[in-house]
């Protein structure tokens, strides 16, 4: 007997519903299993078989994109909950100290790391879009740089590799178009 895969949201409500109720004891257990599936995605996507297509990747980094624009929100609030510690009669520090300093930091702390995680969300913004792109032709054999294989025939000419980028090769005319 095989069991349909459980999607994630309904993998998130085993841990935390998402429309509540929100003990506190299940909220850190809810950040808790995500760190533990980050783990485990690093040990999936060490291997080839987690990933064989990049449409598969293109999810992948689209879903994760998706998890860290969250968490800049999961950032900010968990600062403003430390701002309102901080004035709390009732919040103290194991040291005897003053816990309104420590509140106050961890806050800045965390607002710095949703900052942090604002430019990282653009870099995984533009690898989203350009492997949005990307298609695997499992019918075609190819070449490591991408174009299709041909054996070649041989009246074929040999061979030549291209220049780097932006360099044309010797004798061959550059056709640049205007910018309008």
């Amino acid at each position: 007997m095989t069991l349909d895969p459980l999607h994630a949201d309904q993998v998130a409500d085993l841990v935390l519903p998402l429309d509540g109720p929100y003990p506190p004891d299940q909220v850190v257990e809810a950040a808790r299993t995500v760190g533990e599936l980050v783990r485990r995605l690093n040990h999936a996507t060490f291997h080839r078989t987690a990933l064989r297509y990049p449409p598969q990747v293109y999810r992948t980094v689209g879903a994760l994109r998706s998890a860290l624009y969250g968490l800049e929100q999961t950032f900010d609030q968990l600062a403003a909950r430390l701002d309102a510690f901080a004035t709390d009669p009732q919040v103290g520090h194991d040291n005897g100290y003053d816990p309104a300093p420590a509140c106050t930091e961890a806050a800045r702390q965390l607002r710095h790391a949703a900052a942090a995680v604002t430019e990282v969300t653009a870099h995984l913004d533009r690898a989203h879009e350009a492997t949005s792109h990307l298609s695997y032709d499992t019918t075609t054999a190819r070449q490591p740089h991408g174009h299709p294989f041909r054996p070649p025939a041989a009246t074929d000419p040999p061979s030549t590799p291209s220049p780097p980028a932006g360099q044309s090769q010797p004798g061959a005319s550059v056709n640049r178009a205007r910018p309008r």
